[in-house]
């Protein structure tokens, strides 16, 4: 018995030496460990990203044109009415056929929805183009058509990752390599607004903002959109959803590792120790059963201590009456003078309790020591008075 306690004490420590120990040759190898690139702490075209593939400066730029960029995440997907430009660059997320349908109305409504997209897209599918998905391709591209000129935009090189499909006829060409090369950008009217597709991402990255073609593009973009609107950026379609990204972060973040760790620990010690619940708890065992002497006790010591005489005293006169009552075929409900009279009428010797109960009902209520000496004097002329009664009835 005490080689097995004392098994279980030595358990805790030499998991701890052995976690440590673990920790500190994880920590010897990651610093003899040269990483080849720093993780990344957002995904690419995040707008909280100062990266080359962020679009960080987009949100600053258009805040200094005079719009109120707005991120849409860890909320549900909800775009507002005074929102102009909606920005989703590369979504790893399909939009839901509630998300389509609020999008298409709100481009009807006026809206300027920008799409880029590197693989094939239910939304875009549902503005009738599909994407023709290639390796990235590094493409010096032109306008195609004379749309955009406020302010030209110049040829520029971008990287592509495939080639615009328009099964709509609504579709017009925007930028590609001219003829039948692949084309890149296109727009649509759809109502009162309209849908820009692309399948680059560079003239909204940090990156590509800083080469004269791209800004102007987005320039061109903006025509038409009133200073002061929304502009909404979305990242809900990257996976900050309102459920956040939990696990995302569990793997990807050191206190999510951290997190991880403890978790594991615990649950390895729970296992080793073979205590998954505490230690044992003895059953509660039920003492001998009380007396009622002591129940009654504790009662008029509580009675005693309230100086609830006045209770004490009606109850009793409610249990004598009850009880001559019984024996004697009277009403108990009646007054104790009324109730007297009427004993006396069928029992002449229960005149003796008129004075001890006149004095017993009597205001105030007496002292303690009188309340007892008149009721031990009632109950000794009542238990008489019964007992005659039940010898009359035997005899």
């Amino acid at each position: 018995m005490m080689g097995r306690l004392r098994h279980r004490r030595l358990l805790p420590a030499v998991l701890i030496v052995v976690l440590l120990l673990i920790a500190l040759l994880s920590a010897i190898s990651a610093a003899r460990q040269k990483p080849t690139e720093e993780p990344k702490a957002y995904p690419e075209y995040n707008v909280h990203s100062a990266a080359p593939d962020g679009t960080r400066a987009l949100s600053l730029w258009l805040r200094d044109l005079g719009y109120a960029p707005r991120t849409l995440e860890y909320e549900p997907f909800r775009l507002r009415a005074d929102d102009g430009v909606l920005f989703i660059l590369f979504p790893t997320l399909d939009a839901s056929d509630a998300q389509m349908a609020d999008i298409d109305a709100w481009v009807r409504q006026g809206g300027t929805l920008v799409l880029a997209v590197d693989r094939p897209n239910s939304l875009l599918g549902h503005f009738g183009a599909l994407l023709t998905p290639d390796y990235p391709r590094s493409l010096s591209i032109v306008p195609v058509q004379p749309l955009l000129d406020r302010p030209p935009v110049q040829p520029t090189d971008v990287d592509s990752y495939g080639r615009l499909i328009l099964l709509d006829p609504a579709w017009v060409p925007l930028l590609g390599q001219g003829g039948d090369r692949p084309l890149i950008a296109a727009t649509m009217t759809l109502g009162s607004g309209r849908v820009v597709a692309l399948t680059t991402g560079d003239p909204f990255s940090n990156a590509g903002l800083t080469q004269p073609g791209n800004a102007a593009f987005v320039l061109n973009l903006l025509n038409g959109v009133p200073a002061g609107s929304g502009v909404a950026i979305d990242e809900y379609h990257h996976g900050f959803t309102e459920q956040g990204t939990l696990g995302y972060r569990l793997v990807h973040q050191p206190w999510g590792w951290a997190l991880i760790f403890l978790v594991l620990t615990g649950f390895v010690y729970l296992v080793l120790s073979g205590r998954r619940f505490g230690s044992v708890v003895t059953p509660y065992v039920q003492g001998t059963r009380r007396a009622r002497a002591e129940y009654a006790t504790t009662l008029a010591a509580l009675l005693q201590q309230g100086g609830h005489r006045a209770w004490l005293r009606d109850q009793y006169l409610d249990q004598l009456k009850r009880r001559l009552g019984a024996r004697f075929r009277l009403r108990s409900s009646a007054t104790t003078p009324e109730f007297v009279t009427q004993l006396v009428e069928r029992a002449p010797g229960a005149a003796a309790l008129a004075e001890p109960l006149r004095r017993l009902d009597a205001s105030p209520v007496p002292d303690e020591q009188t309340l007892i000496s008149l009721i031990r004097e009632t109950e000794q002329i009542a238990t008489e008075l019964i007992d005659r009664r039940a010898l009359r009835s035997e005899g």
